[in-house]
């Protein structure tokens, strides 16, 4: 751990580069470009339930923009990681250490999204964007994650719920995934990227449960929607 400190020191120029480029990709919010696409310059953060999100997209503006939403943010995660990820090529190679890039990448990307520079600083939640980065970092993860939202989505029919929950378990199944290949599979995971790792996800999930806050009110009280497309979808 002292080792990737001394990184980051001695890099701190390619850190701020990557900071910065990913959240400015975050910052491109598709849910508001394409809202106003579709609804002739209407905002998204007006309509439904003021989220620009893919959900408040889907239900107040159809199913069509709500796909190119979910493209559109998914994507743009994935690309500033790849940018993240080559700035870094000239200076190292070590797996551990671009893991962790990615997921610093993430970060930044991720509150883009939440507080874009382009859009007053009013984004969206962020989940989607979380994907993009879990993807990068661990496909086995994601595809975990993906199974307990569909299943929760198909008891419950809310997808902030649905969120919540994935967002909750993110952490806890990074931790498991990780002693789970070292001890059967003999990959070697030392402790630190363990406890590294975890805490980026812990900041990732933090980020969308802080963003979900208005939701969890809404669930306590009963008053949130279940999902509903919007009949022009």
């Amino acid at each position: 751990m002292q080792s990737f400190f001394y990184f980051i020191l001695v890099n701190w120029l390619q850190f701020l580069l990557a900071a910065t480029a990913s959240y400015m990709l975050g910052s491109v919010c598709f849910s508001i470009i394409f809202t106003k696409f579709f609804q002739k310059g209407e905002d998204i953060r007006h309509l439904g339930s003021k989220s620009a999100g893919f959900t408040n997209v889907l239900r107040s503006v159809g199913s069509l923009p709500a796909i190119l939403t979910m493209i559109g943010d998914f994507l743009k995660c994935i690309v500033a990681i790849l940018i993240s990820k080559f700035i870094f090529s000239f200076v190292t190679t070590d797996f551990f250490t671009l893991q962790y890039i990615s997921l610093f990448s993430g970060v930044f990307c991720s509150i883009g999204h939440v507080f874009p520079c382009w859009f007053s600083f009013r984004g969206g939640k962020s989940v989607l964007v979380s994907a993009a980065a879990i993807l990068m970092t661990d496909w086995q993860t994601l595809l975990t994650l993906i199974c307990i939202f569909l299943l929760m989505l198909s008891i419950c029919k809310i997808i902030s719920l649905s969120s919540i929950v994935v967002a909750v378990a993110y952490p806890i199944l990074n931790v498991l995934f990780l002693v789970f290949r070292e001890k059967f599979f003999n990959y070697a995971y030392p402790g630190y990227y363990i406890i590294g790792s975890t805490f980026f996800c812990v900041v990732i999930a933090g980020i969308v449960l802080l963003k979900h806050k208005s939701n969890m009110i809404r669930l306590l009280n009963g008053t949130e929607k279940k999902i509903k497309v919007h009949p022009r979808g």
